[in-house]
């Protein structure tokens, strides 16, 4: 039984530390799927959006 809660709380620690690895990307592409919908909402609406004007 001993060694069942040891590999629960492995299997804890290693899903802790992958979920803080994960952080940066997760907020990178929030930020990305952000900026493309403001930009789509913005060519909808005037026909040009500020990453056409920047990149292009």
């Amino acid at each position: 039984m001993n060694t069942n809660l040891n590999d629960k709380d492995k299997a804890m620690d290693t899903a802790i530390r992958f979920q803080k690895r994960m952080r940066i990307p997760k907020f990178f592409f929030l930020i990305l799927g952000i900026t493309v919908v403001l930009a789509f909402i913005q060519d909808v609406i005037t026909g040009s959006n500020f990453l056409q004007i920047t990149i292009m």
